[in-house]
């Protein structure tokens, strides 16, 4: 009898190829019920791999929103593909590289989860980067901090994104920040001049100890 741990296992291996299709999980169901046999540990791997439920639009939990950073289609940096818990830095993350959601304190152990906070013990799953440099990018200071209300910014259009313009020269991916903001309007954020991050916080996630860090877009003034 296959576990629980051995099904999500079974199940990222297959994402990290393909995700299976409809046809193929009927196939699996229909095979099933003519036969009469039980289903196989791949099989039910399959099938939980093609259910697994996508993240609501706003999330109702701080676990949800932390899951909102994972990347959306499968990533060949295969570690960022999960969310991650570290007992190093007492954290739980997710990041698509990119942008990176963090909750300090985290309730549940230390390992890789997948999206629907079940673990995953791959080797690839587990958070590979380098301590300093993790470190630098949570614990970085700031000189600046201003506060701001969604309704205040101006949509851009940069490239083939839509970015949020900040008056003193700054533009984020609207979409990152609308995630990390999760329908609240007001927010904070921390920024360093000619910084490659700034750290957007609001009192959701300030109540929950948490941040996000997002990677700035350069401006159409600036192409």
């Amino acid at each position: 009898m296959e576990t629980m741990q051995s099904i999500t296992n079974i199940a990222a291996n297959i994402i990290r190829n393909k995700k299976p299709t409809k046809k193929e999980c009927f196939g699996i169901i229909e095979k099933a019920v003519q036969s009469g046999n039980s289903l196989s540990g791949y099989d039910l791997a399959k099938l939980y791999a093609y259910f697994m439920p996508n993240l609501p639009k706003k999330a109702k939990s701080i676990e949800e929103w932390v899951a909102k950073a994972l990347p959306k289609k499968h990533d060949d940096r295969l570690w960022t593909n999960y969310i991650q818990v570290s007992q190093t830095f007492s954290v739980m993350f997710a990041t698509n590289g990119h942008r990176l959601h963090v909750k300090r304190n985290p309730s549940i152990d230390p390992g890789a989860y997948d999206k629907a906070y079940n673990k995953i013990t791959n080797d690839y799953a587990i958070f590979n980067l380098g301590n300093s440099t993790f470190n630098d990018i949570i614990n970085k200071t700031y000189a600046n901090e201003r506060t701001f209300y969604v309704h205040e910014l101006d949509v851009v259009t940069v490239d083939k994104y839509h970015a949020y313009k900040f008056k003193f020269g700054l533009y984020l991916n609207k979409q990152y920040l609308d995630e990390a903001l999760n329908g609240e309007s007001k927010f904070k954020i921390e920024y360093n001049d000619n910084e490659s991050q700034v750290k957007i916080t609001t009192d959701f996630l300030e109540s929950n100890t948490a941040f996000a860090i997002i990677m700035p877009i350069r401006g159409p003034e600036n192409v």
